[in-house]
């Protein structure tokens, strides 16, 4: 087992907020490390954003502008910035050190500062034939669009709740997808009532419009208050029921309908990544949104004055 110097700000995680964080940290002089178990940077954001953007039609062009920028900082700074790529943090060992994994076996990693910047999963909710091949997440359908532009499946529908039904139908779309439907659970009223805290935030509104105009153009149906019963298929997936729900977001059976599909794309939110900072013992505080998240200061930084939090 090797063991590394802590002179360098480690951080873990590679996606937007870790790479970020790398680029500041050398824009005032200081160099990082960046620990990601992944073979590429980007996280589940941009998948590798040391890509050339205009190889990704697919893909919107605030994503693809946000991909530029993040891969101009990276490039402009990574001297200073050293890369461990598919290489897993196992856990903290002793005072100050993470415990390492990689190909060549384990190392120690000391740090006198560390930056966690380890993201968020997707929230599942079980529901009858959701085992089926051809049920998948919408971040499983986004890692095969912006990997290797992949086709989840020829004919498509998107389930659950939350502002990636949208961006993922227009993703599906533009690569040549048959997208059958959107069903959105929340009701229309509740969003329209939320969508008023956006009015300060003008570039995210605006996008919103704008995949709302995109879906309206190509006529892909988008309902709301309408979520997922079930899933039917042999060996493969091959329908769903969907349904309205009623005040208390039980589906109402006698209105379902059923649609033809070979794949679909489920997503219910995010619950942040905790793991690594239970582990290293810092205080947690519980969101209704996203479960257990750090106490953090107005700087990101823990109760443990050498760990910061950063990112979703």
């Amino acid at each position: 087992m090797t063991s590394q110097t802590h002179d360098k700000v480690v951080i873990v995680g590679g996606g937007p907020a870790g790479t970020a964080a790398a680029a500041e940290l050398a824009r005032h002089g200081l160099k990082s490390v960046i620990i990601d178990e992944a073979p590429k940077l980007g996280g589940v954001i941009y998948r590798g954003p040391l890509r050339k953007t205009d190889s990704l039609p697919h893909l919107d062009d605030n994503l693809k502008r946000a991909m530029t920028a993040l891969q101009t900082r990276y490039q402009a700074h990574r001297e200073s910035i050293e890369v461990k790529t598919q290489t897993r943090v196992l856990g903290p060992e002793g005072s100050n050190q993470l415990l390492l994994s990689d190909d060549s076996g384990l190392s120690r990693q000391p740090y006198a500062h560390l930056i966690l910047a380890t993201g968020c999963h997707e929230r599942s909710i079980p529901f009858p034939g959701w085992q089926l091949p051809g049920v998948m997440l919408l971040g499983g359908v986004q890692l095969q669009l912006k990997s290797s532009l992949v086709r989840p499946g020829q004919r498509m529908a998107l389930v659950g709740t939350g502002p990636l039904l949208p961006l993922v139908a227009c993703q599906l779309h533009k690569a040549g997808v048959d997208v059958v439907g959107v069903y959105e659970a929340s009701p229309f009223a509740k969003l329209a009532k939320e969508a008023v805290a956006l009015l300060n935030k003008p570039k995210l509104t605006l996008s919103g419009m704008s995949m709302m105009s995109y879906l309206k153009k190509h006529k892909i149906p988008f309902k709301y208050g309408w979520g997922i019963v079930s899933a039917q298929g042999e060996d493969q997936l091959s329908s769903i029921h969907v349904a309205p729900y009623d005040s208390q977001w039980r589906p109402q059976r006698d209105l379902a309908e059923q649609v033809a599909v070979d794949a679909i794309g489920v997503g219910y939110g995010f619950v942040a990544r905790t793991q690594l900072a239970m582990l290293l013992g810092l205080e947690h505080t519980y969101s209704k949104v996203s479960g257990y998240v750090p106490a953090l200061d107005e700087w990101h930084q823990s109760q443990n004055h050498s760990a910061f939090v950063v990112g979703d």
